[in-house]
């Protein structure tokens, strides 16, 4: 028995072959790279982000007045480093999305040193090393990096510390990386400590 497709064909003089088909999308691509609109829309996103950078520092900032002596300290806005830590974390953040690295290197260390302020070493050493990468030269990425794993090692884990100079350290020309490698090795001592003392020896038999 005939489907209804096979008589409709026959009716109508239309098969499936004779269908038409589907146009194919255009690519955001040509030959060169990418298209002027995706260039256009790039722009556009990193514009917004740079953006709510922008707005949140503008909180964090507000969160952080100069400190005040005296009578007037009584009277003023006090700071508030535990608030102001997540608003310079999420504005460098975006900065790093943005691929404005160095608003996002200063949004880290001031979230950084927000942390260490509220007593919270392993946030504030998780900045240093997010910020590590995005640094302008090796010399840049190799102080960083330093300065992270020093804040890892004083929240007691001086074994992550070693991890990130090692990690970074491989990126880096060997100029650069000979300090973090050193560094490394003694935060790894420092973790394994010194080795246990033999033990006593076996008496005589008699």
């Amino acid at each position: 028995m005939a489907s209804y497709a096979d008589n409709r064909s026959a009716l109508f003089g239309t098969s499936k072959k004779d269908a038409p088909k589907p146009k194919p999308q255009k690519k955001s691509y040509t030959l060169g790279g990418q298209s002027k609109a995706a260039q256009q829309r790039q722009r556009e996103r990193q514009q917004q982000l740079k953006q709510r950078g922008d707005d949140f520092y503008a909180a964090a900032e507000a969160l952080m007045p100069p400190k005040k002596t005296g009578f007037a300290a009584l009277m003023s806005k006090q700071p508030n480093p535990l608030l102001a830590s997540s608003e310079y974390g999420k504005a460098a953040d975006a900065y790093a999305a943005a691929g404005a690295n160095e608003k996002a290197i200063e949004a880290y260390r001031k979230a950084s040193k927000c942390h260490n302020e509220s007593n919270a070493p392993h946030t504030a050493a998780r900045c240093l090393e997010k910020a590590a990468p995005l640094a302008v030269n090796d010399g840049a990425k190799a102080t960083l990096a330093m300065e992270s794993a020093d804040t890892w090692a004083i929240a007691g884990e001086p074994l992550r510390g070693a991890e990130v100079a090692l990690k970074l350290a491989a990126s880096l020309q060997v100029d650069a990386a000979r300090p973090l490698v050193s560094k490394a090795t003694d935060l790894a001592s420092t973790s394994i400590g010194s080795p246990p003392p033999p033990p006593p020896a076996a008496p005589p038999k008699g």
